[in-house]
Parts: C-alpha cells; structure tokens; sequence
C-alpha cells in the first residue's frame, strides 16, 4: 500500500523544515549545469541540529543531478525520491581548528536527497518464516514532528510486516542520536531487525567527492585502514569485530569526517544498542539489496558506504524493540551520557596531530588550540534550565603547557537551553615529548553532573633529547650527518654518559659508539641533560610508504620506532628468511609463537620495566622496546607507513587485568631495597592454556648496571626462555609459582603484593622462603623482608589455592562460671566451622569495649575458649551488672561473622 505524508511541524530552535530556498548556498555545484530543475517544488526536508552536526529527514520531492554531476554522482537523469533521505551533513562550524568542513556534506547528496544512497531498512520475519523487507519512509509518512523539547524530530511510517517504525533523532553535542523503536501491531510474535545504510559522498570546500574518487580514509581503533570490502561479524569473531569506525575525507585532511560506534560504551555511550554485523564495502555492492549488503574479496573500495546490521530478534504481539545508535564527528571525543531530562553533553576536540613540518624545522601547529563544546541538553518544553557558572578546568602532560596569559580554569557564565557554547585554549608543546598524550578538561556545571572528558593528542619527535641520570631505553628516529653518539648528543664519554647496544647474537650488552634507526639503545647518564638538541639531526622520512626493515634473530631484540610518529604494534608485518615468500601480521607470528607478544619497555620514574601485550597499543618515537623471537632462523620485520589521522603529505583517504571471576586475574610482586626495585611481575591465572600463554611474558634483560633480579621461573618449553616477569597459568585448585631474587649488593630487601585486594575473596595466597622455610599469608600480611649477605640465588614459592568462599560459622557459644565464687573467672566456648581469625570482647550496654580477651587470634576449625576475669583494659574489677560478649571471626579470603551472648557479673 503506498502511504502519503502526513503532518509536519516545526519547532524554534530548531532547524525545523529545509526548504530548497532555504538551504545552505554552493550545493548547486553538485547539479549538471545544463539542468534548469533540478528540484521539484513539493521538496522538503525536516531537520535538527547544532553548528557541528545535522541530521535531515528527506519528506518529499525528488531531485534530479542530470547526466554529469561533478561532484561524482553516478551519471543519469532519473530522478531520486527524497522521502526515507537520511542526511548527515556538518553544520555551520564544523570543526573549530579547520575550516573546510563548514556545511559540507558528509552522506552522498546532502543536503538535497537520493533515498537509495542513505536510508534504513526494516526487516519482518513473521511466524511462518517469510521475510518481509521494507525501506523505511519511502511511500511516505504517519507524522514528522521536528519537536520544541531538546533538538529533534520524531518520524513515524510503516515498517512492513505489521510493524510501525518509530525514528527520533536528537542531536546531541557532536552527535546524532537514532533511537528506533518497531512496534509490532500483529496478533502473534515477529522477529525485527534494522539496518542503517549509507553511501559516504564527503564535499570539502572546493566540491571534491571523496566517496566517488576513492579518497575515503576508514580506520578501525586496531589495525591498518580498511581498503577492501569488509564484513564484520560480531558473534563469529567478537574479538575482531571494531567498537567503531573513523570515516575521513582523507588521513592528511580528515575534515569532514564521520564516526559509526557499533556498541555501547559504558561512560560515554551507555545506552547505545549492541550491533550484529557491520559491513564497510563499495556502495553499489553493500547497498546493492534492501538488506542484503555484498562483499567481494579482496576488492578495493571506490565508493565508500558503510552498512550497520541489528539482526532481527523476536517481538511479541503488541510488543516494541528499541535499537538506539550514534553517529558523530571523528575528531572530537564526547560524552554524551545525559540524565531523563537532561544534562550537559560535552565534546573535547584537539588537533590530530602535532607535525615536524620541514621546511620550517619546527612542529606545526604549535601553539595550537583545544576546543570544548558544553551543550546544554536541559530542553524540554516547560522545564527549561539555564546552565550558569559553568566551570572548564584544563589538565595538560608534562612537555605540554599553556601559552602565557591562559588560565587553567575558565567559566562559562552561562548557556540557555539548547544552546550549544564553544570553549578555547591555546598550548604549546616544547618538543621534549613525542607519541600519544592525553589532554583532560573536567567541566562542572549548575546544574549538572561533573565530567571529565580525554583526547589524545600525538606529537611527532623533535630533534631533541632529555636524560635523567641513570640508565634510559631511547631510540633514534632522525637522520643524523654524523652518526657518533657523542657528536650527536654534543656531550662526552663517559664523562657525561655511556651507550650501550644488545648483541642479539651473542644475547649480551656491548658499549655503542654510533646511533642508528630502528635499534634501541641504552644510555647511563652521569647527570641530567633536559632537551638536550641533537646535532645534525634531520627527518628521514619514509613515514608515507613504510617498509623500514629491521632484522631480528632468535632471543631478545632491542628495537625502536624508526619514524617520528606512532607506530601501531599490530601494524607491523615480518618476512622470514626460511621462506621469503610469505609476508605474517603481527597476530600471525604472535599466534605462531614466533613473536611473544608482549613488548617492554624502560620507565625512567619506576626505575624498572613496564609492559603490554595489547597488539593496538601505540609504539612512539625516541623509545626503545625489548621483543622475544622465538625463531630458528633470522627474519626481517618492517614498521609499516604512518596510519593517524593528519599525517601531513599522504594521499591515503586503545591491557585488561580488571579482576573478573576466580578464573582471571594477576598478582602483582614488588622487590625493593638498597636503592634498587623491580616492580614488575606478575603471577596469575587465565580460563584456558591458550590464554594463558598468550598472556604470560617472559622477562627481557636487566638493565646495565643492574645490582638486583628478581623474576618467575619456569620449566622450559620447548625454545621458551626460563625466566618470566609475568607468570599466568590455567586456573587450576592449586598452583605453585616459583619465584628467584639475585642480588650482588648486601642488604636488606622486602617484597610486596600492593593489588591483593584485587584478587576474587575465595582464592588463598602464601609466600614461603624456600632458604629458611617462613611462610607469610598474603592476605593477612602486606610484606616479607629478609637479609641478603652474599650473592646467591633466593627461592620463593607463591602458593595459589582457589576455592569455594569458606564463610565461618560461629555456634554452640556457651558461657559458664566453673565455681559459684563470685570472683571465679568466666569461661566462653564456642564452636568455629573454618579456620579465621578470632576477636572476642566483652562490651558494656552502652557497647562500649570493656575488655578485649584476643585480637585477630589464629584459631582452628572447632571447639575454642577464651577466659574472662571480670576486668577491664585497666585491671580494674568490673562491677556487678549486665554485659555482652561480643566474637567477631574473619577468614583468610576476607568472609567476617560477628555473634554476641549476654553474661551477668554477679559480685
């Protein structure tokens, strides 16, 4: 049945309805110039939206491009329906820090219409197994309200199958929020699901289609840029499958811009709809049928269109399915978690990159300015609230500041409903950092929840280096004219420092004299050189096409960022020499054993090591990483080009140790003393073996000059080295972990377990000595220190023993007087059911402590007394009266029970 369009109306405030008289100038350039209609009168579209996002709903019309359009709409002169259109598109700012994304299109034909490039599909299967698929709003609609409350529209038509289709989209800071909600009107249950299409046809400011000529540039949160047509499946691989996608105009030019969340996050997105399928494909085949979405192999993608999938699930009769989704710009972070009627939603947006730029041998921009965006979502009708003395507090890294005459904190004073205020402050960065840094603004408004937002900012290297005294791991990404680390650094040796390098060969230090690319090097420092300049220094370049070559061998590697911008690990790609002709990912040596895939790194303010096995994590410029290969023949690893968002020049278009169940978690053990620390080992378990291994690192080699050791042993297996800084196995009733301090300096050390409050309560926990036998309970202890007067190896045990949570039971509490002397002590019996330890007072009526009998006394399972002789914590006799006995038993997993009993002083 075809419908008709209802009812439309608009709200002020609002962007209400667009007409084509009323639309935003230069879009003409998109029509054939030899098309004098290229609009029908009846057009129309509802919208809503902010200066930094819109979101239309095509209502009626249709538009008609003509045979060429130059904007790359596909050649014809059949007109396209308007009604069903969805159009996202930037508003009047877009971004603050660019200004070739203001008003420019981000869907193919915004902001006019082609409801075959953008739409939703609704689909029904009804009790028989037929499948109905409809495209929502095309025959018209119900109602279209662009509503006074908030910024939105709500839309209703048929969604086929005897479903009702309810849209509103509200916008949301730098966001779109959909929220779907399918009714089914039928007698009995439907399943109904949703997919949103949309072909990406991205304008900038000179009329360049990026989705017709293939410039779109796609990120995922891990991994290189998707460039073939991709489908992603969230229940045949939940692992791999994205938590979002970036859509940019290009890498150098990501404005304008779009950003898919495909799930909810919990502190930004929490009410967000867990999608089933996501599809990233060229647009003629991913939006080749109403629902169904193709993907050729390994085929390029020249249109680039994405297609987000809720599978159909089953709705009773009179029943409504809610899918809620966000759409949002990729180069701000935002939180958008807002109250029942409403919150402020803020947006946090920064440059995407910090670049060297060449010619002027400076980073660029720099200064450079930090946007917040507060939007005042208090906007239903007749609860308005104005936000009043809204204060923005900025929270900058070391080697990033203000420029002089900002303010850390700055107030806002006031923002009406719906109104959207734009905040600025501009730093600089002065060189001495280099990879990603965090940006934080916290804003407090009234009223309001407080939030504290982050933004990543990345900063390429600069020809510079800092040293503290000591020892420091660094890397050198720069060309230097003169090779010589002593020239390069413009100091001396070894009055000023010594360099050391690691034979791969020969699995030893050997002293440096010279600097190269992609080799991690250490450097003892006699004193402290801040932003020490390097001498001759110049960008080598290759960060565009990539393939810088490194080789690695059998043992530890010491290796290092060749480019000065941020390599993602899992980007990297290695060939061995056994057979050339096979290119492995990161995941495949990793998943190979070749390559254990956790790197380590040296943190000058620990004094020791930290590492991560998360394959996304982000490797920055002057750093050098320790990396296990566990490969019988040499083999050849190749940092690839740079894939963040603004790398100048390209023409190219996020560990989880949170403790969870007795089945995963980690242990942490900390040695210090005489002046030395080793703060990073682990023992722990894991669900499965595989798991396990993966998780489990081995331990890399100590530091030059290192006095102190301390790491877990474990059996060898097969090529696996002995020594291990993280030790996790599958989780078993009982495990034994093994333990080994090695020290040449005499003294005194202690080791520590700082996170035992982390580990699930049912799992026990000893340390013993294996040199004299003590046994420490972990839980009821929080160190072990012991002596060291020569350099020996000192064993330790860490004993694990998981189990069921042993809740102590106190009973058969009795209590007696063994003679009628009024003066006669009183005896109290009680029984325990599992070993704890035992408190037992005597309180006044007031519950007041009167006596403490035992404190925190280990007791067995069983009958147990405690005698009382009528006194107080003085000695004092107490007088004759009314009294409690108080008996408070704890387990060694932390399970507490307290009982108390009367008891009559008679004197």
């Amino acid at each position: 049945m075809v419908r008709r369009f209802g009812t439309v109306v608009a709200a002020v405030g609002a962007l209400g309805l667009v007409s084509a008289a009323k639309a935003q100038p230069g879009w003409d350039v998109c029509f054939d110039p030899t098309n004098t209609q290229p609009i029908s009168v009846d057009w129309n579209m509802a919208a809503v939206g902010n200066a930094i996002l819109v979101f239309g709903l095509g209502v009626a019309g249709t538009v008609t491009w003509g045979p060429t359009s130059p904007c790359g709409v596909p050649p014809g002169n059949d007109a396209q329906n308007v009604p069903g259109y969805l159009m996202i598109r930037n508003g009047s700012t877009g971004s603050a820090l660019d200004g070739s994304d203001q008003n420019c299109a981000i869907t193919m034909g915004a902001p006019w219409a082609g409801n075959n490039w953008s739409y939703a599909t609704i689909r029904v299967i009804d009790d028989q197994g037929d499948t109905e698929d409809t495209k929502w709003g095309a025959d018209g609609f119900d109602l279209v309200v662009v509503n006074a409350s908030f910024r939105r529209l709500t839309a209703i038509a048929d969604g086929g199958g005897g479903v009702t289709a309810t849209l509103l989209a509200q916008s949301v800071g730098d966001a779109i929020r959909f929220q779907w909600d399918l009714t089914n009107t039928n007698a009995t249950p439907v399943q109904v699901g949703l997919r949103h299409a949309s072909w990406l046809g991205m304008l900038n400011f000179v009329g360049g289609a990026s989705g017709w000529n293939g410039n779109a540039y796609v990120q995922t949160p891990t991994g290189r840029p998707i460039v073939i047509q991709s489908r992603y499946t969230r229940a045949t691989n939940p692992l791999t499958y994205p938590k979002f996608i970036d859509i940019s105009f290009r890498q150098s030019l990501p404005y304008p811009g779009l950003r898919i969340p495909t799930g909810p996050d919990p502190l930004r997105l929490p009410d967000q709809t867990q999608s089933d399928e996501l599809v990233v494909g060229e647009f003629n085949f991913a939006m080749g049928g109403t629902w169904t979405s193709t993907v050729l192999p390994d085929a390029l993608i020249n249109n680039t269109a994405f297609c987000l999938f809720y599978n159909p699930v089953s709705v009773a009769a009179g029943g409504t399915r809610r899918i809620v989704y966000y759409v949002s710009v990729p180069w701000a972070e935002h939180d958008l978690n807002l109250g029942v009627d409403g919150d402020t939603a803020i947006a946090l947006e920064t440059p995407p990159m910090i670049a060297w730029d060449n010619p002027s041998n400076s980073l660029d921009p720099n200064p450079f300015e930090v946007v917040l965006w507060v939007d005042n979502q208090y906007g239903r009708i007749n609860e308005e609230q104005e936000v009043t003395n809204v204060n923005c507090t900025i929270q900058l890294p070391p080697g990033v500041e203000l420029i002089p005459g900002e303010q850390v904190t700055k107030v806002i004073a006031s923002i009406p409903p719906r109104g959207v205020h734009r905040l600025s402050w501009f730093c600089e960065t002065d060189g001495t950092v280099a990879g990603p840094v965090p940006i934080r603004v916290t804003v407090t408004p009234n009223p309001g929840r407080t939030k504290t937002i982050e933004s990543i900012l990345h900063i390429a290297a600069s020809p510079q280096v800092s040293l503290v005294t000591g020892p420091q791991l660094i890397g050198m990404p720069w060309q230097l004219a003169n090779a010589n680390w002593a020239v390069a650094l413009g100091l001396s040796t070894p009055a000023d420092f010594t360099a050391f390098n690691w034979d791969v060969v020969t699995q030893s230090y050997v002293t440096s004299t010279t600097a190269a690319r992609g080799r991690g090097t250490w450097i003892l420092a006699t004193n402290d050189f801040p932003a020490q300049p390097l001498t001759g220094a110049t960008s080598a370049g290759g960060e565009i096409n990539g393939n810088f070559p490194f080789l690695i061998r059998r043992g530890w590697n010491l290796v290092a960022n060749p480019y000065l911008y941020s390599v993602q690990l899992n980007t990297l790609n290695a060939i061995s020499s056994g057979d050339p002709t096979e290119v492995l990912t990161w995941t495949e040596l990793t998943q190979r054993g070749w390559i254990r895939g956790t790197v380590f790194r040296y943190d000058t303010n620990l004094s020791d090591y930290t590492f991560s096995s998360d394959s996304s994590q982000l490797i920055p410029p002057g750093v050098g990483y320790w990396i296990y290969a566990n490969i019988s023949q040499p083999m050849t690893l190749y940092w690839p080009p740079i894939f963040l968002r603004g790398l100048p020049g390209s023409p190219r278009s996020a560990d989880d140790w949170r403790v969870t169940t007795d089945r995963k978690w980690r242990l942490q053990l900390v040695v210090r003393g005489e002046g030395e620390q080793d703060v990073s080992n682990y023992v722990g378990v894991a669900p499965s073996v595989g798991e396990a291994d993966n998780l489990s690192a081995p331990e890399p080699p100590a530091r030059p000059g290192s006095a102190m050791r301390f790491g877990l042993v474990r059996q060898p297996n097969g090529d696996d080295p002995i020594n291990w800084t993280q030790d996790i196995r599958e989780a078993r009733p009982t495990l034994t972990f093994n333990a080994q301090f090695m020290s040449t300096k005499p003294g005194t050390y202690s080791i520590t377990w700082p996170n035992i409050s982390q580990l699930p309560r049912n799992v026990r926990v000893r340390l013993v000595d294996k040199q004299n036998g003590q046994t420490r309970d972990m839980r009821q202890n929080s160190a072990y220190t012991f002596t060291v007067t020569e350099p020996i190896a000192r064993n330790f045990d860490v004993i694990i023993e998981p189990g069921s949570v042993s809740r102590p039971v106190i009973g058969n509490v009795t209590i007696t007087s063994p003679t009628r002397d009024r003066n006669a002590p009183i005896t109290i019996q009680y029984g325990l059911s599992a070993a704890a330890e035992v408190s037992v007072r005597i309180l006044g009526t007031n519950g007041r402590e009167v006596y403490t009998i035992s404190r925190g006394r280990a007791e067995n399972p069983g009958v147990n007394t405690a005698t009382w002789l009528k006194r107080d914590n003085q000695g004092r006799a107490v007088a004759p009266g009314n009294y409690m006995v108080e008996i408070v038993a704890q387990t060694a997993e932390g399970q507490r029970v307290r009982v108390t009993r009367p008891v009559v002083v008679v004197r």
